[in-house]
Parts: structure tokens; C-alpha cells; sequence
């Protein structure tokens, strides 16, 4: 693997405009917050994996460890050899242990990008996100989702983009940010970085191109 590079924040930080941008400089995108929708979207909620992630994230909770990695983890290793990105790989202690592992084993050059914002800004963001269907990346505002859209499509927004699972995803992220921070910087394979991102998109995104 040349590099592995994990984004990490609070949701609304700018993981998904961030992965935009990298995408096109050649890493391989693994969105779990993605991979496990559309693994719901394609089982359905009799499979009973995609029902017990349904749940989970209907009220703003995070999938359990051995469900996300049950859904992401052979794409990973099928793209050994190459630059990965992983956006939202890692939200509990127990995954940041797994990440500190692969690092290790697979020697990998791995960077953790910590995205940092207040909640205020975080939220404001979150409930004017919206998204084309069939586009992974989020966009800012509904006029400019709609602008992407083809004709006879209109712009979605995440069923967990309301105010209480925000808020629940928030006080998550800062419950479990200081136990994923320690494991992760005690780890000799990874780099840990924070990034303030409460800036302008492209001031972000220079930031984290100049880090990796």
C-alpha cells in the first residue's frame, strides 16, 4: 500500500468535500458511512446485518465494529497496493485499535486526519447538506445539488440529518475522540493530524494536501 489516509471528525467537518477532492488525486475512496448504506440498499432490511445498521443509524447511532468491518474490510485489503482514503473508518476505540494494527501489518504509511469544528457550525452545515442520488459526496446547499441533478431527479437529504440524531452524533464523536486519539498517537505506523475546519472548504482542503 503507498498510502493509507483516514479522515476523521464530527459529522458536517467536511470528510465527504474533502474526499471529493482527494478522489481525484488518486486514492481510492472507502466511505464507511457509504459502504454500509449501500450494503442496506442493496440486502434490504430483511438481510439482517442491513436491518441491525438501519437501526442504528435511524436514531444516530454508530453501526457496531464487527458490522462496519464485516462490510469494509475486504475492499480494503483488495485494494492493497494502492492509496486509500477512509472517511468515518474510525469512531470508536476498539476500530482505532484495528486501524493501529493494519498499519502495522500491512506497513502502510498511514496518516489520520482529525477535522476539527465547533458544534454550532457542524450543525448549521449538516441540516443544509443535501445529495444527488448516486453521488457519494455531499453538497452544500439544495441549489447546488439540484444544479447536478438530471432531469426528473431532486436533491435528498440524510434521514440522519435532523436535529436530534445531529446532536447525538455530536455528543458521540466528543465522548470517544479522546480514547481514539490516545491509541491512535501512541502507534509508531500513524501520523496524527488536526485541522482546524472551521475555514473556508478550499482553505481546509489546502491544509490537508500540504499534511499528507
Amino acid at each position: 500500500m503507498s498510502q493509507f489516509v483516514v479522515l476523521h471528525g464530527a459529522a458536517g467537518s467536511g470528510k465527504g468535500t474533502i474526499s471529493k477532492a482527494l478522489v481525484q488525486l488518486d486514492y481510492n475512496l472507502i466511505g464507511a458511512g457509504e459502504e454500509i448504506r449501500q450494503y442496506i440498499a442493496t440486502n434490504g432490511l430483511e438481510d439482517q446485518l442491513a436491518f441491525r445498521m438501519h437501526q442504528k443509524l435511524a436514531v444516530g447511532l454508530n453501526v457496531e465494529t464487527a458490522d462496519l468491518f464485516e462490510v469494509i474490510e475486504k475492499k480494503i485489503i483488495a485494494l492493497t497496493g494502492q492509496n486509500i482514503l477512509g472517511d468515518g473508518l474510525v469512531r470508536e476505540s476498539d476500530q482505532a485499535s484495528w486501524l493501529a494494527n493494519f498499519s502495522e501489518q500491512s506497513e502502510a504509511a498511514t496518516k489520520f486526519i482529525n477535522l476539527v469544528a465547533p458544534f454550532d457550525v457542524l450543525n448549521e452545515r449538516l441540516l443544509n447538506r443535501y445529495f444527488v442520488p448516486g453521488n457519494p459526496f455531499p453538497f452544500l446547499s439544495y441549489e447546488d445539488a439540484l444544479s447536478e441533478c438530471q432531469e426528473g431527479v431532486t436533491p435528498i437529504a440524510r434521514q440522519d440529518d435532523n436535529p436530534d440524531a445531529i446532536q447525538s452524533r455530536f455528543r458521540q464523536y466528543e465522548e470517544k475522540l479522546q480514547p481514539i486519539i490516545e491509541i491512535i498517537s501512541s502507534s509508531p505506523n500513524i501520523e496524527y493530524i488536526e485541522i482546524d475546519a472551521n475555514n473556508p472548504p478550499h482553505t481546509v482542503l489546502s491544509d490537508v494536501i500540504l499534511a499528507i
